[in-house]
Formats: C-alpha cells, sequence, structure tokens
C-alpha cells in the first residue's frame, strides 16, 4: 500500500504582517538613516558647551580646520525643533537643499543659530538650543515656518564649510566673476589638502563649489577633480 504524505503546513505571511516588517536595511534601500527617521531631537551626550547665555552646543560629530570668522558665507544643513513640543518646523536634509548664511548678517530669528554656525567647523555635526529671545521671539511665527510664542530652540546642524569673504558679499549678491573666483580658490585649496593627505577636508570642497556655483558647467569636467 502506498504511504499517503500529508501536507506540510506552509508560513504565509499576510500583507497585514508584510507591512509590520521593518529594519534598518529596508530603510537603506530608500536613502534614509536612522537619524533622518526620527521626527524628535536626537540624544546626545557630549559635554554642554556655553556659547552666549541664550546658546548652547554639543557636538555629535567632530569638524575638522578652522571655525568661520565675522561675514564668512556659510552652507549648513539643518533640522529645527519648539522644545516644548518637539514640534519640527524646519528640515533642509528632506528638502535636499542645504541653506546659506553669512555670519553677521543673519536674519533676526536666526541670531542665535547665527552663534551656534560660528562655533562650528567644516564637517562638524552639532545640536544647539537657542531661547526664544534669540529666535522668533515672543511673538513667535504664525506663517512659515509655523513656531509658537516664547518657543526656545533645538537645532541640529551640519556645517559642510564657508567661504571666507572680506565685505560679507553672500552668493546671491556675486557676479558670476565673483563665484568662478571663489569656486577656483577653492579646487585649490583641495588640491592642496589632498597633497597633504587631508583627504576628509579636501572631499568637502567639491560639495562647497556647487553650493558657490550652483552651476554644473562651472565645476568643469570630472577629471578636474581627480587630485594628482
Amino acid at each position: 500500500m502506498q504511504e499517503v504524505q500529508e501536507p506540510q503546513p506552509q508560513s504565509t505571511l499576510g500583507q497585514e504582517d508584510a507591512d509590520e516588517v521593518f529594519d534598518e536595511s529596508s530603510a537603506n534601500d530608500k536613502g534614509e538613516t536612522p537619524e533622518e527617521l526620527l521626527s524628535s531631537p536626537p540624544k546626545v551626550d557630549s559635554e554642554v558647551e556655553v556659547l552666549h547665555e541664550k546658546v548652547t552646543k554639543q557636538i555629535i560629530k567632530e569638524g575638522h580646520g578652522q571655525k568661520p570668522s565675522k561675514y564668512s558665507t556659510c552652507f549648513f544643513h539643518y533640522r529645527a525643533w519648539s522644545e516644548n513640543t518637539e514640534h519640527k518646523f524646519e528640515d533642509t536634509w528632506q528638502e535636499q537643499r542645504p541653506i546659506e548664511m553669512v555670519i553677521g548678517k543673519e536674519k533676526k530669528e536666526m541670531t542665535g543659530l547665527g552663534i551656534g554656525v560660528a562655533s562650528m567647523k567644516a564637517g562638524e555635526r552639532a545640536l544647539l538650543r537657542v531661547s526664544w529671545e534669540l529666535g522668533y521671539g515672543k511673538e513667535g511665527s504664525f506663517s512659515f515656518p509655523n513656531v509658537p510664542p516664547m518657543a526656545d530652540l533645538v537645532y541640529e546642524v551640519e556645517l559642510i564649510g564657508f567661504d571666507e569673504t572680506k565685505d560679507g558679499k553672500a552668493r546671491s549678491d556675486m557676479t558670476v566673476e565673483e563665484r568662478i573666483g571663489a569656486a577656483d580658490r577653492r579646487k585649490m585649496d583641495g588640491n592642496a589638502m589632498f597633497q597633504e593627505n587631508k583627504l576628509e577636508e579636501a572631499m568637502q570642497q567639491p560639495s562647497l563649489i556647487w553650493e558657490m556655483t550652483s552651476c554644473s558647467s562651472c565645476l568643469g569636467s570630472i577629471g578636474i577633480w581627480l587630485w594628482l
């Protein structure tokens, strides 16, 4: 007599269960990092540095080189929250476009942010806490961004780099010739850093040039950026 085999039960994963399956690798497949998936400020254990009676800083990642001086044009990414409600009202990483700020010429509501950025080195990432007096003030903002009255602020900031200028001229105020001149200086700095084996600093330069020119043709061919 032929033995009849009982069918083995098969494990199935329903759509409802599949929707709950999530790991870090699937996040990275979408080009997202765990930090970017968080809606609240990151937890930082580093020492608190008092930059101003209304501004403190905690370093998340160390930077390199010098700090920007007054009238430097800084390029950076940031996320911003209202500290009490943890409402995130700005995220340039999500928008995929860094912000440009001239130290000493920042908007009034970004005074505290400017103090923090001025204390950072290129490549540095930090958590800033700013009292409402150096933020959106007593009235807050009911347009964009929506910030409550007297809201203390939390910023996560990464300084891409900065360009030193004598007169504090923002990129938007520069002529094409001035932008290309600034880009050329960055290229020479990058070549020198590469030859000195300062690879991390050297690799920051193309990003800065792109921000300074906002023009792919100004970058030239890929061969220009092979530091030999």
